[in-house]
């Protein structure tokens, strides 16, 4: 279909404007330029490196995980990965984690319950690593 007919993509898009217009318009833009400038620039790398990383090897765990269920690709379970995390990023109550594992479960050919429990594991098994670190 044209993209110029494409009432999904313009209302997207028209949405997501209005939301980006929302979250901008009581922030100090000179403020906020001036504080991203004011920022050490190896640090900002060195943080922007592990939170690309972390991406992939959260995949990799999960395929620990899911290993007994069925066997999964990198590849999906990295999109599958991403994607909640972005949906974690602009919904709330990490409705994410749902995205994430009925993404994988369409994907893959998997049970969304499966997918999802083993969500649910990751993230217990996270929460208690945390506690044991506090």
């Amino acid at each position: 279909m044209n993209r110029a007919f494409d009432w999904k993509f313009w209302a997207g898009l028209v949405i997501s404007a209005a939301f980006l217009y929302l979250a901008l318009a009581r922030v100090d833009l000179p403020r906020l330029w001036e504080i991203i400038r004011s920022a050490d620039p190896l640090l900002l790398l060195a943080a922007s490196v592990v939170v690309l990383i972390q991406y992939p090897l959260r995949a990799l765990r999960w395929g620990v995980l899911l290993a007994p269920l069925q066997t999964t690709g990198f590849r999906n379970r990295f999109l599958a990965t991403l994607v909640g995390f972005a949906a974690n990023c602009v919904l709330p109550a990490r409705l994410g984690e749902f995205i994430r594992a009925n993404y994988l479960g369409a994907s893959e050919d998997l049970s969304g319950s499966s997918a999802l429990g083993t969500v649910v594991v990751e993230r217990l098994f996270e929460g208690l690593t945390l506690l044991a670190v506090l």
